[in-house]
C-alpha cells in the first residue's frame, strides 16, 4: 500500500534546490555553447576549447577547415593558429556532439581504484576502498562496481556517477573473486581464507543483496574458491576453488549447489561466453585453458598456452579469448570456435587482470609486477598505450564499466577569423609525419614531423622557436637547434620546410606544443606538433650463480618491462653459447681447467619500440670438479660352461668417491656383467654422483661365448677418473654334446643302396648344420647283391669348431623282390620322453605276422619286454617302472617260416 504523506518543508527545499540545480545545469550546457564563440584576427591564437559534462567525450565537425581547424576530431580542441587570407570575415561553425564514455576501475595494493577513461587512457579519480582491494565486478547498467577487499573482508559499492564509495558490505575471510548478476539484484563473492592452497579458509560465498547492501546467504563450496562468474541468463554461478581444482555450479534461485566439475591442473581464472555454452579456466599448473560444456559439464577441450595463465576473459562478441600469461609476460589470444592459439601480444614483467572495452575494440591488462596498464588495439594485436598505475595492479573481473550515463547535450559555437590589417602574413601548413624517440635520446629522421612555411608582404626575417622538448632544423638530418631564422628577399619567403624532432632530454611519454613563427608586422603563426617519447625498458638484477664441472645450473628467466632480451656470454667454454635472445634454460656446466672460470652474462632489455635499456651484467662460475677415484675388491676364480650354456656367476665389489656420473663397467671378451644378478650385458652402469661404496658386480660367461679358454680384465670407467681393471682368471667353454642319428632306409633286393641321411638333436643358440665344418658321412656293408635282411648303418666323421658328437646308427632293411608278405621294418632307437613323438617302439609290417614273437633284454641279458603279434608297441617301461636311456638287444620271430630278426636297440631320453 502507498500512502501520501505530506513533506516537511525543508524536504520540500531540498526537492526545489534539486530542479534548480538540474535547471542551472541545463542552462550551463548552453551557456557554455555561447561563451565559446571567438573572434581573431588572421594569425592570432585560438583559444583552447575545454567541453565539460560528466562522464562525456566529445566528437566535433568543423564547417569550415580554412581557418587552420581540422574538419573533424574528438576531444578537446587545443589553441591553433588563426588563418584567414581574404579580404572578409569567415564564420567556421564547430559542433560538438557526446557520447557515454566508457571507464576501467584498476584497483591497487595501496587500497585505491584507478578510474580510467578509455576514449582517453587518462586517470580520471582515485577511489579509496578498502584493505588489499583483487576482485572487481561492474554492473550491467554502468550504474555500480563491486571491489573484493582481501585484506579487510569487505566489499566496497562505488557509485559511478560519483566515484565515490556508497556502501561497505562485511562478508568472509579474504573476498577475492566476485561477480555480480545481469539484473544487477545480487552479487556473489568467493572467500578464499587466510592464504591460498590451505584447506582452512572459509571455503564459502558471501551472497549480497544489493538493495540494502546485506548478505543474504553464504554457500559452502571447494577449497580456496578464487574466481566467479555468473552465465548471461542469471540462472547459474560458477565459482573456481585453486585448491581442489573444481568448479562449483550454484543455482541462483536457491542459492543452492548443483554440481562440481573439474577444472583443471592449480585453476585460477575463469570466465564465460556471451552465450552461456562454455566455461573457461586458466590453468598455470599445466600451461592449459580448460573449456567446459555446460550442458554436459564436462572439460571438452584442453588449450595449450605457455608461461602459466591466470587472467582470462572473452570478447562481448563471443569470439576471442584473452590470456595473461605471468611468467611469459604475453597475452595470449584464443580462436573460440576452434579453440586455436592465433596469437600473441607483449604486455608487461606480470600481467594478471584483463577486460575488453564494450566495443570489443581494445584490451586493457593489469600488470601487478611493473605497475602499469597495458592497452592493446584488439583489431591490430598492438600495444597502444601504457598507463601508470598503483602498485600491485591485480584487477581480477570485469572491469570496464558501460559508465553511468552522459548527462550533456550537443554544443555548437563559431570561430571568426578577420583578415589581416597590415598586409603582412606568414603561412604554414599543418605539421606531418610522426616523432618518435627513446628517453635519452633525440628522434632521427624518418621520426620526426616537418611542415612548410611561406611569407607575403614581409618587412623583416621569419624566426621560427621550438617549443620546449623540441627542436627545429633546415634539413632533415642534422643542424637542429632551438630556433631558425628565414630571411625574406623583397617582401617574399619562398616555400621552406622545417623539421622539427624531439630533444634529447624529454622524459618518457606524450610530448606536445607549439612552434612558434614570428616576423615584425605580421600575425604570429603557430604550428601545433607532438610525438612519443618511448621509456627504456628495464632488466631486473640477476643473481651470480656458481656450480661445479658437470653440474647442472639454475635455469635464468629474465624479467623486467622489455619485451626482447639479448645476452651475451664472454666465455662460452663453460658450456653456453656466446650470445643469445630470451630466458637462458638450465645446462650442464663444463670446467676443465685446474682452476673456476668466471663467465660474464651481459643482458640488455630491448622493446618492440626498437628501445634498449640499461645492460645488466652477473656472472656463473664454474669450479673445477674433484678428481673421481676408482676402487674395487676381486675374489675372482675361473669359470667353466659348456657351448650354449652360461656360467654361475660369480661376483665382486667397485667403489667410486667424487663421482659426477656412474661407474661403467666393462666385460673382457666372452664375458657378461650385471649390477643385480638377473640382466646381464657386455656393460653395465653404475648410475649416481658423490661417493659410492661396495657396489655389488656379477660376471659370468655367455652363453654365445665360442669353445675355448679366456680371460682379461674387466675395465672401470667414470668421468674425471683414472680408468682401473680388475683380472679375471682364466676361463674354460668346453663344448656342447650333439647326437647324429643315421636314419632307417630300405631297399628292393638287387636295387642300388638308397642316399642315406641323418638326424641332428642337441644344437644351441639357434645354431644348425651350418655350424659344421664337415658335415657326417652315413655308410653300410650292405651292397646292391647283398641278400635279404637288415644291415647297419653308421654315420661319423662329423667336424665343429663348437661341438662334440655321439652317433648312434640306423638299419638298412633289404627285401626280397617277390615277397608276398611284406617286410618288416625294426627301427633301432626311439625316444620315450612323452613330447608325442617317437615315444614308442613301432615295428613297420608286424602287424601282418600275428603270431610273432618280440622280445628284449638288457645288455645283461634280463628281458625287459616280451610280446606276442606285438598289439600294443613297447613304451620303454618295464613292469610299469621307466627304463634308463641306453643299449638293449630284441629278437623278432615273424613265424611262418621267416627269418628271425637280431639287432640292438637304443632308447635316447
Amino acid at each position: 500500500m502507498f500512502i501520501n504523506v505530506p513533506k516537511p518543508n525543508y524536504m520540500r527545499r531540498a526537492l526545489l534546490a534539486v530542479a534548480l540545480a538540474a535547471f542551472f545545469f541545463s542552462f550551463s550546457v548552453y551557456a557554455f555553447a555561447q561563451s565559446n564563440n571567438q573572434t581573431i584576427p588572421n594569425g592570432g591564437i585560438t583559444t583552447a576549447v575545454n567541453f565539460t559534462g560528466a562522464n562525456c567525450n566529445y566528437s566535433w565537425t568543423n564547417s569550415d577547415p580554412s581557418i587552420g581547424l581540422p574538419a573533424s576530431g574528438t576531444g578537446n580542441i587545443p589553441a591553433f593558429t588563426a588563418v584567414n587570407n581574404n579580404n572578409h570575415p569567415i564564420t567556421a561553425t564547430i559542433t560538438a556532439t557526446p557520447t557515454d564514455a566508457n571507464f576501467a576501475y584498476i584497483p591497487n595494493a595501496d587500497g585505491k581504484v584507478s578510474v580510467i577513461n578509455t576514449a582517453t587512457n587518462l586517470v580520471t579519480a582515485q577511489i579509496p576502498v578498502g584493505s588489499e582491494p583483487w576482485g572487481v565486478s561492474a554492473s550491467q547498467d554502468g550504474k555500480k562496481v563491486y571491489v573484493s577487499n582481501s585484506g579487510s573482508n569487505s566489499v566496497s559499492v562505488i557509485n559511478t556517477a560519483t566515484n565515490t564509495v556508497t556502501a561497505t558490505v562485511t562478508v568472509g575471510s579474504s573476498p577475492h573473486g566476485i561477480a555480480v548478476t545481469p539484473d544487477g539484484s545480487r552479487v556473489y563473492v568467493a572467500n578464499t581464507g587466510p592464504s591460498y592452497f590451505s584447506t582452512s579458509g572459509p571455503n564459502s560465498v558471501s551472497v549480497i543483496n544489493t538493495a540494502n547492501n546485506t548478505v543474504v546467504k553464504t554457500i559452502k563450496v571447494g577449497i580456496d574458491p578464487i574466481g566467479v562468474v555468473v552465465s548471461p541468463d542469471g540462472s547459474r554461478v560458477y565459482v573456481l576453488n585453486v585448491y581442489s581444482n573444481t568448479i562449483t555450479v550454484i543455482n541462483t534461485a536457491t542459492n543452492t549447489v548443483i554440481t562440481t566439475i573439474a577444472a583443471g591442473t592449480q585453476s585460477w581464472g575463469i570466465a564465460i561466453n556471451p552465450n552461456g555454452h562454455f566455461v573457461y579456466v586458466a590453468c598455470p599448473g599445466s600451461n592449459t585453458v580448460s573449456v567446459i560444456n555446460t550442458s554436459t559439464n564436462n572439460v571438452t577441450a584442453s588449450i595449450p598456452v605457455s608461461g602459466s595463465p591466470n587472467g582470462i576473459t572473452v570478447s562481448h562478441d563471443g569470439n576471442r579469448l584473452y590470456v595473461t600469461n605471468a611468467a611469459s609476460s604475453m597475452l595470449t589470444i584464443i580462436n573460440a570456435a576452434d579453440n586455436t592459439v592465433i596469437g600473441s601480444v607483449g604486455a608487461d614483467s606480470s600481467p594478471c587482470g584483463v577486460s575488453v572495452t564494450p566495443d570489443d575494440k581494445q584490451i586493457y591488462v593489469a600488470d601487478y609486477n611493473s605497475n602499469n596498464i597495458v592497452v592493446i588495439d584488439a583489431v591490430t594485436n598492438t600495444r597502444t598505450a601504457t598507463i601508470p598505475d598503483g602498485s600491485y595492479s591485480y584487477a581480477m573481473g570485469n572491469f570496464i564499466s558501460l559508465g553511468p550515463g552522459c548527462n550533456s547535450s550537443p554544443v555548437s559555437f563559431t570561430i571568426t577569423v578577420n583578415p589581416s590589417s597590415s598586409g603582412a602574413v606568414i603561412n604554414t601548413s599543418n605539421a606531418t609525419g610522426a616523432i618518435t624517440a627513446c628517453a635519452g635520446t633525440a628522434s632521427a629522421s624518418p621520426n620526426i614531423q616537418q611542415f612548410n612555411v611561406s611569407g607575403n608582404n614581409l618587412t623583416a626575417d621569419v624566426t621560427v622557436n621550438a617549443p620546449a622538448g623540441f627542436e627545429v632544423s633546415l634539413t632533415a638530418i642534422g643542424g637542429y637547434g632551438g630556433s631558425v631564422s628565414l630571411a625574406e628577399a623583397g617582401g617574399t619567403l619562398n616555400n621552406t620546410t622545417i623539421y622539427v624532432r624531439s630533444a634529447v632530454g624529454d622524459a618518457a611519454g606524450n610530448v606536445s606544443g607549439n612552434v612558434i613563427l614570428s616576423s615584425a608586422g605580421a600575425p604570429t603563426q603557430q604550428v601545433a606538433v607532438s610525438g612519443v617519447v618511448n621509456a627504456l625498458p628495464v632488466v631486473n638484477p640477476v643473481n651470480s650463480q656458481s656450480a661445479t664441472n658437470g653440474a647442472t645450473t639454475i635455469a635464468i628467466n629474465f624479467t623486467g618491462s622489455a619485451d626482447i632480451y639479448n645476452w651475451t656470454n664472454d666465455t662460452p667454454d663453460i658450456g653456453l653459447a656466446a650470445s643469445g635472445t630470451g630466458n637462458i634454460p638450465s645446462f650442464t656446466a663444463v670446467n676443465n681447467n685446474n682452476g673456476p672460470i668466471i663467465s660474464t652474462i651481459t643482458v640488455t632489455p630491448k622493446n618492440s619500440t626498437g628501445c634498449a635499456g640499461t645492460p645488466e651484467s652477473f656472472t656463473i662460475t664454474v669450479g673445477s670438479a674433484a678428481t673421481s677415484i676408482l676402487s674395487a675388491q676381486s675374489t675372482l676364480t675361473g669359470l667353466t660352461t659348456v657351448y650354449g650354456a652360461v656360467s654361475q656367476g660369480e661376483s665382486f665389489h667397485i667403489s667410486g668417491t667424487n663421482l659426477t656420473a656412474g661407474i661403467l663397467v666393462t666385460a673382457p671378451a666372452g664375458f657378461e656383467v650385471s649390477n643385480d644378478g638377473i640382466n646381464y650385458g657386455a656393460t653395465t652402469l653404475m648410475s649416481g654422483t658423490g661417493n659410492a661404496l661396495n657396489i655389488k658386480i656379477f660376471i659370468r660367461l655367455a652363453s654365445t661365448t665360442p669353445v675355448g679358454n679366456y680371460s682379461g680384465n674387466i675395465v672401470l670407467s667414470a668421468p674425471n677418473a683414472v680408468s682401473i681393471n680388475v683380472a679375471m682368471p682364466l676361463s674354460t667353454v668346453t663344448p656342447a654334446p650333439l647326437t647324429v642319428t643315421a636314419n632307417d632306409k630300405s631297399k628292393a633286393y638287387g636295387a642300388a643302396n638308397p642316399p642315406f641321411t641323418v638326424t641332428y638333436s642337441g644344437f644351441v643358440n639357434n645354431e644348425g648344420i651350418a655350424q659344421l665344418i664337415t658335415p657326417p658321412n652315413a655308410t653300410t656293408t650292405a651292397t646292391a647283391l647283398s641278400a635279404p635282411g637288415q644291415y647297419p648303418i653308421t654315420a661319423s666323421g662329423a667336424v665343429a669348431a663348437n661341438y662334440s658328437f655321439t652317433y648312434i646308427g640306423g638299419v638298412l632293411t633289404i627285401v626280397s623282390s617277390s615277397a608276398v608278405t611284406p617286410t618288416l621294418i625294426i627301427p633301432n632307437a626311439f625316444t620315450p620322453n612323452g613330447d608325442g613323438k617317437n615315444d614308442t617302439w613301432d615295428i613297420i609290417n608286424l602287424g601282418n605276422y600275428t603270431q610273432s614273437t618280440v622280445n628284449v633284454f638288457s645288455r645283461w641279458g634280463q628281458k625287459v619286454f616280451s610280446a606276442i603279434g606285438y598289439p600294443t608297441p613297447w613304451n620303454g617301461t618295464y613292469k610299469g617302472t621307466v627304463l634308463p636311456a641306453g643299449t638293449y638287444y630284441y629278437v623278432v620271430d615273424p613265424k611262418n617260416g621267416q627269418p628271425i630278426f637280431t639287432g640292438w636297440l637304443v632308447i635316447i631320453r
